[in-house]
């Protein structure tokens, strides 16, 4: 064995990213079908120094705590199918050899990801009394003494009114999602949630035993409960903080205090709110020296005009922002309140700080442009004002009366520019063709991700495209460009991006353009390589 594989840290540091999740399209490390975690067991008993890097990994995430449970004396616990694990005896001092040999390694507790069909369960926790007898063990033990990051679900509302026996100061991240998750129970799927109840128990427990917390999510529910506001109290460590509750908060006084105790946090640097409602507005603003370290900020104001007075009162050195704007279907926008909302950017504190920005609109109509009025470049021109932006994520209809110039345009101002995602919705033709794609590139040697929807009928001039190339992107978002040859098309695009595998890997909803043309570009691209 090479004398590297002997030191403990290197070993650690493979096995961590042996299974790790690849970004979209690359490729896995190992083929598809073969499972992680069978893959660390049989890795645990090919040699002893493989045994605790491997051991460590698999038992670094658990779901639940059952699986730790049944590693103690089978004597103690009974585990039916379809029912909760129950102890069938008293513990004593032997049962715990095993129990602690893997209950160091577990650093991560519950779903990171809930399922999004209603039929999908997870393994049944242990019973409520199973965790009552560990929570009343004399003498007292530390149970999880590497436990990081806790989620709360559904799922383990059997642990939660005696979490304080699983929790200390190792603990930095708490996520508590109120979503509703389902289970069987004598073969019948029933649902389940976190009640206010066990959401006091569980805050009060975390406030008084989880001093260094620095990230919290709170998701699901319907109303932001008063123990939310007493464990945020308690964080002087919080650095970054996610809320996800519709209607949030419903209680103005309550929403008023949240404010308050946000903005006062010292070292929040990341911030994400899920709704901001008009009678809000006027709290988020940093006189007096609120939101002092805040650089990432993710909120849902409810109109544009919204999105231009929050940025200008909020004159924080952002280098994350995104608003996603969220109103009625029916409801319009002129291209002067689209301006106006965006002029803040000009002169703000995060001109030069800011890389990434993000820009939705769940509306389907915009006014044109009228006499005398803003373009869209007019519109969008406070953006170019930021130099340093790497990652432009706009769903704004009106994009697509973009041009070849204003991609020329965002070339000069954005020449670290990685990634340009521009999407709409509307059914009519884009005015943008695959000609200004050449000047994008030339203009930005670093772009990695690409989507507009273009017109691909008028096809780059052929001495624009043998010096011009981008050998990063494999994958392209073109789908919904109106398109009259899918081969010279493919040919085009192969010569820009040699390492083109796809320019069909998004579907415009709404758009009237077949996508037959674009699975047909596919298919060249595939004969081209």
């Amino acid at each position: 064995m090479h004398e590297c594989l002997r030191i403990n840290e290197i070993l650690s540091n493979i096995f961590e990213h042996l299974f790790e999740q690849r970004p979209p399209g690359l490729d896995p490390v190992f083929d598809c079908d073969i499972d992680p975690e069978k893959a660390l067991f049989r890795l645990a008993i090919t040699c002893r120094t493989f045994t605790e890097p491997a051991l460590d990994e698999l038992w670094k995430v658990q779901r639940v705590l059952k699986p730790l449970i049944r590693c103690m004396p089978a004597d103690l616990w009974s585990d039916v199918e379809g029912k909760p694990l129950t102890f069938t005896r008293a513990l004593q001092a032997t049962d715990w050899e095993r129990f602690d040999f893997y209950a160091r390694r577990i650093r991560e507790l519950g779903y990171a990801v809930l399922p999004y069909t209603l039929h999908a369960t997870a393994p049944l926790e242990a019973s409520t009394e199973v965790f009552a007898a560990l929570a009343a063990y004399v003498p007292v033990r530390i149970f999880l003494p590497r436990l990081c990051i806790i989620r709360c679900t559904g799922w383990g509302i059997a642990l939660y009114p005696h979490i304080q026996a699983f929790i200390g100061e190792a603990i930095t991240r708490v996520v508590i999602n109120r979503k509703s998750v389902g289970y069987h129970k004598d073969g019948i799927l029933t649902f389940q949630s976190i009640t206010p109840n066990i959401i006091g128990a569980l805050c009060s427990a975390f406030s008084r035993l989880s001093p260094n917390i620095t990230h919290l999510d709170i998701d699901g529910g319907q109303d932001f409960e008063r123990p939310y506001l007493d464990l945020l109290n308690g964080l002087e460590r919080l650095r970054g903080l996610s809320i996800s509750i519709e209607g949030f908060p419903a209680d103005s006084q309550l929403g008023e205090e949240f404010v308050r105790l946000v903005a006062d946090c010292k070292f929040l640097e990341d911030l994400s709110i899920d709704e901001i409602s008009s009678d809000q507005i006027h709290q988020f603003h940093t006189r007096n020296g609120q939101f002092p370290k805040l650089c990432t900020f993710w909120f849902t104001p409810q109109d544009l005009t919204a999105v231009g007075t929050v940025v200008q009162t909020m004159q924080c050195r952002f280098s994350n922002l995104s608003m996603r704007v969220s109103t009625d279907n029916d409801a319009t926008y002129s291209l002067t309140q689209l301006h106006q909302s965006l002029i803040p950017f000009s002169n703000h504190a995060c001109r030069r700080t800011l890389v990434t920005i993000e820009l939705e609109t769940s509306f389907d109509k915009y006014l044109p442009c009228t006499p005398g009025g803003p373009t869209v470049a007019d519109a969008l021109q406070p953006l170019l004002d930021c130099p340093n932006l790497r990652d432009v994520l706009l769903e704004l209809d009106c994009t697509a009366d973009l041009e070849d110039s204003w991609l020329e345009a965002a070339g000069k101002a954005w020449p670290r520019l990685t990634q340009l995602k521009l999407w709409t919705h509307t059914r009519y033709d884009p005015k943008a063709t695959l000609a200004g794609i050449p000047v994008l590139l030339d203009l930005c040697p670093y772009l990695e991700v690409f989507q507009m929807r273009m017109d691909a009928t008028f096809l780059p001039p052929p001495d624009l495209l043998p010096d011009v190339q981008n050998h990063e992107i494999e994958l392209l978002y073109l789908v919904g460009s109106p398109i009259d040859s899918p081969r010279e098309v493919a040919m085009a695009l192969k010569r820009m991006f040699p390492n083109l595998r796809s320019a069909n890997q998004a579907v415009v909803e709404g758009c009237d353009v077949e996508s037959e043309d674009w699975e047909e570009v596919d298919e060249i691209l595939g004969e081209l390589s």
